[in-house]
């Protein structure tokens, strides 16, 4: 038998989002929001996060008890920090850069699919 997980707004709701993280200008990305989920699918946030350390300070206070939580960090080059964890069985992935999310690789290439869904793909 095969578990279904719930909607995925339903996990970002029992996380609170986008709570602590509006202060870094969160948004979705990746399949689920495009309504196209499979099972393996995670959710993707995408934050502006000039200031790494305080990105990594709210995903530890408010994401540390969840399953799975870990948090990435890389010196130099502006990569960006990146938060794991489960909630309602979907596995979530927190993208903090220190670019704004308008230019972020990420957002556009889902503004991209989003788009081309739009004119019928």
């Amino acid at each position: 038998m095969t578990r279904r997980r719930p909607p995925y707004q339903e996990a970002l709701h029992r996380i609170g989002y986008p709570g602590d993280l509006q202060g870094f200008d969160p948004h979705l990305a990746g399949t689920p929001p495009l309504g196209l989920d499979r099972p393996e699918s995670d959710i993707d946030v995408l934050c502006h996060a000039p200031d790494p350390e305080a990105l990594a300070a709210v995903a530890w206070a408010d994401f540390r008890h969840l399953p799975g939580f870990s948090v990435h960090r890389w010196c130099g080059d502006g990569r960006p920090v990146v938060v794991r964890f489960v909630s309602a069985g979907w596995p979530v992935e927190i993208f903090g850069s220190p670019l704004p999310v308008a230019e972020q690789p990420g957002w556009r290439h889902f503004e991209a699919e989003r788009r081309l869904l739009a004119l019928g793909g």
